[in-house]
């Protein structure tokens, strides 16, 4: 009893320290892949906006905003596992595992604080899976159609051709302010394909948030119009009247419309996911019931991803031997991409009902979280 009440705090002391140098190292490597992350989708999705057009700040800040919960699904496990790689690595390799074993604290009661963080952690993936990074993918998706609606102006830049508003296509050779110069405008169909045209040596850009629509003021415009049936035949395209001023009104519903068909399963919080399965009961013929019971699945069991890459982590850091923080990023690295990887391969069955897509999609966890737990007991006894 006497040595079990000196041990006490000594453990205590032990997990407190054991425990700030994994949050510090998580917190570090979140922002790291947080920042790279969040980067990376401006260059992919914002770039074409920021050089082509003339973005408002208010824009750029959103959209980053957006993207943060939206990565951090991805980056708070993968934080994590780095930390318990770099950590649990460099005990190992500094002999600091020897002797805490040698003190009488066997490994399960080490790691015991750490596995109680992951789970924490796993809820704070779960919310965030559930409902922050849906609503953060419905924000980004409807963006183009809150930048058309409060500064319609920032889509219009010079020699360049617009083509966010799903029933037009719009070139400006110069654009000063609200002003744009030698414009081309096309009416498309359902087909895409062009019926009238109005070129206009002048234009004026307001918007008509009553009518939800914007209002490109044309001056010395001339219209053309094609056959409907032949949009292509150039003997058929009839010259139509000119105008001195003329206002082409461009409704902002179809993108908004466009906006809202893009949102898929997984642009919608878990609870619309959870009445859609039970709409699906009453009425399976309308309902695509392996997609969004998979996505439900798949939230929640990428919420368990923390767990799993706890698990998996704390005896590969150990047999990996390496205090190298660059060894410990690159073991991570491996375990998502091969994690993720059979997510990806788990996606591929949505869309076969009787593959059980939603009980495939828990692979990954129960095989990692398998080898994790076997690779630990070897550790243990070794």
């Amino acid at each position: 009893m006497p040595g079990s009440a000196r041990r006490k705090p000594a453990m205590i002391t032990l997990y407190r320290h054991l425990l700030r140098e994994i949050l510090t190292t998580t917190l570090i490597a979140i922002g790291i892949l947080t920042f790279v992350l969040v980067l990376g989708n401006i260059f992919t999705r914002l770039f074409d906006l920021i050089v082509n057009h003339d973005v408002p700040p208010w824009f750029i800040w959103e959209f980053i905003v957006m993207l943060i919960p939206f990565s951090l699904v991805f980056t708070l496990p993968w934080g994590l596992l780095t930390a318990i790689m770099i950590v649990f690595g460099r005990m190992s390799a500094d002999s600091e595992l020897v002797a805490i074993r040698a003190s009488g604290i066997s490994l399960s009661s080490l790691i015991a604080p750490v596995l109680m963080l992951s789970v924490v952690a796993s809820g704070v993936c779960f919310v965030m899976n559930s409902y922050l990074a849906p609503f953060a993918m419905d924000r980004i998706k409807s963006m183009v159609y809150n930048l058309a609606r409060e500064a319609p102006g920032a889509l219009f830049d010079d020699d360049t051709v617009i083509d966010q508003f799903p029933d037009k296509r719009i070139y400006v050779a110069r654009k000063e302010g609200n002003v744009v110069y030698n414009l081309h405008v096309w009416d498309l169909d359902d087909r895409k394909r062009p019926l009238r045209s109005f070129r206009a040596a002048k234009g004026e850009i307001t918007p008509d948030e009553q009518n939800n629509a914007i209002v490109l003021k044309l001056y010395d415009a001339r219209m053309e119009q094609r056959n409907d049936g032949k949009p292509f035949e150039l003997p058929m395209i009839s010259l139509g009247r000119r105008f001195d001023e003329f206002p082409l009104r461009i409704s902002l519903s179809e993108l908004m419309e466009k906006a809202n068909r893009a949102k898929s399963d997984s642009a919608l919080p878990l609870s619309h996911l959870i009445g859609r399965v039970s709409r699906g009961r009453e009425k399976p013929a309308d309902y695509v019931w392996s997609g969004t019971l998979t996505e439900i699945q798949k939230r929640v069991a990428a919420s368990f991803s923390c767990i799993t890459f706890t698990l998996i982590g704390i005896p590969l850091a150990i047999r990996s031997h390496r205090r190298e923080t660059s060894v410990g990023v690159a073991l991570s690295f491996g375990v998502v991409f091969a994690y993720y990887f059979l997510i990806m391969v788990a996606e591929t069955y949505k869309s076969t009902p009787g593959a059980f897509p939603e009980l495939i999609i828990w692979a990954p966890n129960v095989l990692f979280q398998s080898l994790g737990l076997v690779a630990l007991l070897r550790v243990s006894r070794s």
